[in-house]
């Protein structure tokens, strides 16, 4: 008995929640049906308005004029960049003769053409450039325990704790300065640095080809330790990176009061990396919040 008055309390209380449900989904619908409505209603007032059209028309005009701003944009830049690539040698022709110059290529690890153009441009420019060393990914990777042997064989102090890689590329950067070959050879056996050129040759300046696409985890633990080293040392370091550079490093090169060019990409920031090395000193791109001017003065070449 007490289980049939269960089972009918039950049955109730399901027949009860039944019209709940129902009303709940009836309002769905309509709520649906009402937008749908609302829509048809709305499409059919806005066909055939003159307004609408007009609107439509001017904004079709518009893009087609975009379009043709565009296009004739891309076509004044393809000429300056003809024009840049055509006078630049001329522009550096000799200023840079006699000088030794020392190439470290870190570019956030990337494949980038321009920076083979930066190494031409600074030998068309009468410099000898006494070799071009490129970090690789491993550097980044490289293990105390690994670097260990290095600082015991160099007589390197090696620190208690904290990051090695930084002091390590900081000496490498002074060795390259100095003409001293031994540590970068020794590197490239580690396969953690790429190496061109003589480096038995002392050089007069370092040009650091930097910048990122990225973050700067590779600023801080390579670009940043070697102008700081080679700028206590008293060696003469440039830094340079890409006009296009999503991230730009020159903040965090300029912090030591170095000479930097933030487009070095183009024609233009090639002519200030070779008068920045032939002498001139500032900050100098295109980038508002980082350069000063686009160029140093130019005076006549030979002067």
């Amino acid at each position: 008995m007490l289980v049939r008055e269960h089972a009918v309390a039950a049955r109730g209380r399901s027949y009860a929640l039944m019209p709940v449900d129902f009303r709940y989904h009836l309002a769905s619908l309509l709520a649906v049906f009402c937008a749908l409505l609302i829509g048809i209603l709305l499409g059919i007032a806005l066909v055939g308005d003159p307004s609408l059209e007009s609107q439509l028309k001017a904004f079709r005009e518009l893009r087609a004029q975009n379009r043709r701003t565009i296009t004739k944009l891309a076509e004044t830049d393809l000429h300056r960049r003809a024009f840049g690539k055509q006078v630049l040698p001329f522009l550096i022709d000799s200023r840079l003769q006699g000088t030794r110059v020392a190439v470290i290529h870190n570019r956030d690890f990337g494949d980038t053409p321009w920076v083979e153009a930066v190494t031409t441009t600074v030998r068309q420019a009468g410099a000898q450039v006494t070799s071009v060393t490129e970090i690789l990914p491993g550097f980044l990777e490289l293990k105390r325990e690994d670097a260990a042997p290095v600082f015991d064989d160099f007589g390197f102090l090696m620190p208690i704790e904290g990051d090695v890689r930084g002091i390590l590329v900081g000496k490498l950067a002074l060795r390259i300065a100095e003409g001293s070959p031994e540590l970068p050879y020794r590197l490239r056996q580690l396969g953690v640095i790429g190496v061109d050129g003589d480096y038995g040759s002392r050089a007069d300046a370092v040009l650091l080809v930097g910048g990122t696409d990225s973050d700067l985890s590779s600023v801080n633990a390579v670009d940043v330790p070697i102008i700081r080293t080679l700028h206590e040392a008293g060696k003469r370091v440039i830094a340079c990176e890409a006009s296009a550079d999503r991230l730009s490093c020159m903040h965090s090169y300029q912090r030591f009061a170095i000479s930097t060019v933030d487009n070095a990409d183009t024609a233009a920031g090639q002519l200030a990396l070779v008068l920045v090395l032939a002498g001139a000193e500032g900050d100098f791109g295109v980038k508002k919040s980082t350069a000063d001017h686009l160029l140093p003065p130019i005076a006549p070449a030979g002067r």
